[in-house]
């Protein structure tokens, strides 16, 4: 998706509040927030900041690591050793709901996102996640979610919820909105499992 203006609104909140000192950024991002195109990518928008960053993405754009974050992350050959860091912010902006089975919906492939979600955050660290609300961006992504997806996760996987709100993404109020998402990760044990993961509010479309 890229960050929109709102979705900087919601990052720059969190700088502010929780200094953080290094990134995670699930795709190579750009700044759809300027006022001319083409958009420049995120990374320079934070290392300007003195953060350090590191994004992943398959395609390797803008020197992203690739990742295909549809499978297990520590089973990937070659993977960098960077990724076996954590982070203080982890930022998903409109990565997460086109994760999928072979171009198609797939719950353990969203499952596997998640986990590495967690396990690439360090307890203490705080996640932003903006991606489709269940009933818009029709055709888009292939996982959309619900106010009710954090809220249970929270109770199940141990994470403070922040602030949680919808918003039409550069306003389309129609079927643009987004679920906006702020946690924080509380402690660092493993993800919930398969099982529990399967109770949180998500569709295909």
């Amino acid at each position: 998706m890229g960050y929109t203006s709102h979705t900087v609104e919601v990052i720059e909140e969190v700088l502010l509040r929780y200094k953080p000192q290094s990134i995670l950024d699930l795709g190579a991002q750009n700044m759809y927030n300027q006022p001319a195109l083409p958009a420049p990518y995120a990374k320079e928008w934070y290392e300007q900041k003195g953060i350090k960053y590191v994004s992943i993405d398959i395609n390797s754009e803008h020197g992203s690591i690739p990742v295909d974050l549809s499978k297990p992350i520590f089973g990937q050959y070659g993977l960098d050793p960077i990724l076996k860091e954590q982070y203080d912010l982890l930022v998903d902006a409109g990565t997460g709901e086109h994760v999928s089975d072979n171009g198609k919906h797939g719950t353990e492939a969203f499952y596997n996102c998640w986990v590495t979600k967690h396990t690439l955050l360090r307890a203490g660290g705080v996640m932003i996640s903006e991606n489709p609300l269940t009933g818009n961006w029709p055709g888009h992504g292939q996982n959309y979610i619900t106010q009710s997806f954090y809220k249970v996760l929270c109770r199940l996987a141990g994470y403070e919820l922040i602030h949680l709100h919808d918003h039409p993404a550069m306003g389309n109020t129609t079927d643009g909105w987004n679920c906006v998402c702020v946690l924080m990760k509380t402690g660092d044990e493993d993800f919930i499992s398969f099982d529990e993961f399967k109770l949180l509010d998500f569709r295909e479309s």
